[in-house]
Parts: structure tokens; C-alpha cells; sequence
């Protein structure tokens, strides 16, 4: 009898234990998600690429009282739809005399597998009164990455056509830093673009 039992419970011990292993632990070709971490497997080549601002300065503001700023930015994945945001997020907003306490800021984060690629364009604009005024735009800055192999690979563009604003690159270093000149101000911006092996958690842009 005592056997039988000792049998038993043996046996709701291993269903149990194959089912908790199974609600937690899924395979995939490239990560194995456990409780929600994400673990990439060795060699996967998958890498988690993010944009930080690093700082925003008005050296010459737009409005004779000072602006009103937000970051527009848009993403164009290599084998997703375009996503468009803003930040912060209206009608929220930075007021240009208190740029200095903005600083390591995340604007962009996603996973890229091997061969994956983006481009992340990053808008800043001056937000006026709407319908009365129209948002002024401040510059435009643009960086294209892409995951060859495991290694982030990046070029960063100042936007310039037309009548747009002028915008400068004005260092080559690791954090990438840009003149934005509207008709009568001028900004500061620098970013960094930052690269983890392994998946990105699951709240991204």
C-alpha cells in the first residue's frame, strides 16, 4: 500500500513539474523567454539598440519668452510599418529655460535581429498655439542602424533641404551632438546610440 502511494505521488510530482516548466520556459530559434526574461542563446546575434539623449540646450531660443519644445520621432523598421511618437507626450511639453535637467533621456529602443536594420528620425519642433500658429521645426536629426552579425553598425545624418533649418554635425565621437539652427535660434542636441546583446524587455518604441 505504502508503495502504491510513494507511486502516486511520484507520478503528480513529475506532471506538475513538466507543467510549471512548461508555462514558463518557451524556445524560440534565436531566445528562451523565462518568467518574462528575455535570454538570448549563445551566438544568436541578437542585440537590443537604443538612442539616449544625452543633452538639450538652447543657446538661442526661438520665442522672445522662450520655447516650447517636444521631440518628434519616427522609426522606420526594416520589416515593421513606420511608428510615429512624440516626446514627451502631448499635450505635454519642455520649456527651453529648464533643458538643462533633461539628460540621459531614452527616445528609441528595439530589439534587431541579424540583418535587421532601422532608421530613427528625430524631430525637435516648437510648439505653438494650434490653430492660430503652427509648430515651428527646430531641426532634424537621423540615424540609420543595423545588426550585421551580432554588431550594431550606425551612420547619423543632419537632415537639410529646402527651407528647413540648418543643422550641423559638430563632433565624430561615440555620443553625437548637432547644431540645430532655426531662423533665429540655435539648440544643442546630443545623442548617444547604445548596444546590449540580448533581446530589449518587452516595453519598447
Amino acid at each position: 500500500m505504502g508503495s502504491r502511494i510513494l507511486h502516486v505521488l511520484t507520478i503528480i510530482f513529475v506532471l506538475c513539474f513538466f507543467s510549471v516548466f512548461a508555462n514558463n520556459v518557451f524556445a524560440r530559434d534565436d531566445v528562451v523567454i523565462l518568467k518574462n526574461k528575455y535570454v538570448a542563446k549563445p551566438n544568436s546575434k541578437v542585440v537590443c539598440s537604443s538612442i539616449q539623449l544625452q543633452k538639450i540646450k538652447a543657446v538661442k531660443t526661438e520665442e522672445r519668452h522662450g520655447d516650447e519644445l517636444y521631440l518628434s520621432i519616427t522609426v522606420y523598421p526594416s520589416d515593421k510599418k513606420p511608428i510615429n511618437y512624440s516626446i514627451p507626450e502631448p499635450p505635454m511639453h519642455w520649456l527651453s529655460r529648464y533643458l538643462k535637467e533633461i539628460k540621459q533621456l531614452t527616445l528609441y529602443k528595439s530589439t534587431l535581429k541579424n540583418g535587421e536594420s532601422a532608421s530613427v528620425v528625430l524631430t525637435l519642433i516648437e510648439k505653438d498655439a494650434y490653430p492660430w500658429n503652427i509648430d515651428d521645426l527646430i531641426g532634424t536629426v537621423q540615424v540609420h542602424i543595423k545588426n550585421k552579425d551580432g554588431k550594431l553598425y550606425s551612420v547619423w545624418h543632419a537632415v537639410n533641404s529646402g527651407e528647413e533649418p540648418k543643422v550641423e554635425k559638430i563632433t565624430k565621437s561615440q555620443t553625437k551632438a548637432f547644431q540645430l539652427k532655426p531662423k533665429k535660434g540655435l539648440y544643442v542636441v546630443k545623442y548617444e546610440l547604445r548596444v546590449n546583446p540580448g533581446m530589449c524587455p518587452r516595453k519598447t518604441h
